[in-house]
């Protein structure tokens, strides 16, 4: 198993997007992939989800 870290304390620099085509490619190369998403803002999962299950799953977290 091999494991890739994408990691910078600064925002806004393309960590996300570059994880996100990462795993797309790995992906329809036939890899398994498993994404973790530390982030409280979520954005990773934002990009799997459909808009209103994640709306579902933001308003579960407010309560």
């Amino acid at each position: 198993m091999k494991k890739i870290a994408l990691f910078n304390h600064k925002g806004g620099v393309g960590k996300t997007t570059l994880t996100v085509n990462i795993a797309d490619a790995m992906a329809e190369a036939g890899k398994r992939v498993l994404l973790v998403d530390a982030d409280p803002q979520c954005n990773l999962t934002s990009f799997y989800l459909e808009e209103s299950h994640l709306e579902k799953l933001l308003e579960r977290d407010e309560v």
